[in-house]
């Protein structure tokens, strides 16, 4: 009953919002939002590589050029957009969002401007790990989403009768964190909770180097499980320029939510999310904060000192996460729109691992 309240008062609700939401996008985390038909949005960046084509699923689209064959491809494409968005019409000092407007699906495409003094190594598959705890909500990685169900989850913060085994299952689940840290275990396939109403799994990493133009590529790609507030695939891309010292922020996203107006909704809060991790992470950087585990209380402490912006940012989220919870529940309810192809790869990388 519940969840069928949610998913008939929720679209109202979201219908109200979504007109004021490219300018507070633009406003609190410094990211523009450029909105396309079918038509323009061929010409967003990387499109000639994406495709986009509208009789594939855009979840499939979001996710099936993470690999090293197409990877360096799509990048080098990126790379002359981004050269061109410091000097073109109205930049915004953390990129843009190219949305398709398409009624019952999502599908954008988020890029930063080069962020300088940054580094990294080749190989360290640490990385990856360290920008995830970087989350503003983050609360960690999984060995499997289920020993962390949301009636358990809530026994344990009030203190119920189920206390004591959800004290059990934290205690295994903090084992298996320090153990995939320590064994330098690669990204693939764990689950990660991003936070108190989102839970994703790893589908696909892909770390590319290019010796000759000194690029590194790391890109993963995380599909939504069933308890999380949108529905679809995003693969999140850090570009690092080892020349130069500089690097920037890729975000793809495809979907479709059971309810239209999330999908909306989506490409706003999911360059909102990204941006603002990859913003905590270049400030974790900066003061040498550890990033083995989550981070978020000395994220939070050091953005309030030194960037106000970023803190109010993860501030937001950190709230927004919070009341996503309803919605969660709602879309557990009403069902997943990920393709077969989705779910059989997952089932293909756990059987493997």
């Amino acid at each position: 009953m519940t969840q069928a309240i949610i998913g008939a008062v929720a679209p109202i609700t979201l219908r109200r919002a979504i007109p004021y939401l490219p300018g507070r996008l633009r406003a609190t985390f410094g990211i523009k939002t450029v909105f396309h038909d079918r038509a323009s949005f061929m010409g967003s960046p990387g499109a000639a590589l994406l495709g986009w084509d509208p009789a594939v699923p855009p979840e499939i689209t979001a996710g099936r050029f993470n690999n090293p064959a197409t990877l360096l491809d799509l990048v080098l494409q990126l790379i002359g957009h981004v050269d061109l968005m410091a000097t073109g019409k109205d930049p915004a000092p953390w990129g843009e969002v190219h949305v398709l407007e398409s009624a019952g699906s999502h599908s954008y495409v988020h890029v930063s401007p080069w962020v300088e003094g940054v580094s990294a190594t080749p190989g360290d598959v640490r990385e990856f790990r360290r920008l995830m705890h970087c989350f503003p909500s983050a609360l960690g990685e999984l060995p499997d989403h289920r020993l962390v169900d949301q009636p358990g989850l809530i026994a344990w913060l009030t203190g119920g009768d189920e206390q004591r085994e959800q004290q059990s299952r934290f205690e295994a689940i903090e084992a298996y964190r320090t153990r995939q840290w320590a064994d330098k275990h690669a990204v693939l396939g764990p689950y990660f909770r991003l936070g108190i109403s989102s839970i994703i799994r790893v589908e696909q990493y892909t770390e590319v180097f290019d010796e000759t133009r000194q690029l590194l590529i790391r890109c993963g790609t995380m599909g939504t499980t069933d308890f999380h507030v949108f529905d679809g695939r995003y693969s999140w891309m850090v570009v690092t320029d080892l020349a130069r010292k500089r690097s920037f922020l890729v975000g793809i996203g495809g979907g479709r939510h059971p309810i239209p107006e999330m999908d909306l909704v989506n490409p706003l809060g999911g360059a909102a999310v990204l941006s603002t991790t990859f913003r905590s992470f270049l400030l974790a950087l900066e003061h040498g904060i550890d990033l083995s585990q989550n981070a978020k209380g000395q994220l939070d402490a050091l953005a309030a000192r030194h960037d106000p912006e970023l803190a109010f940012g993860r501030f937001i989220l950190s709230e927004g996460d919070a009341w996503g919870v309803p919605m969660a529940l709602s879309r557990q309810g009403l069902g997943s729109n990920l393709t077969a192809e989705q779910e059989a790869m997952h089932r293909q990388i756990r059987a493997t691992k």
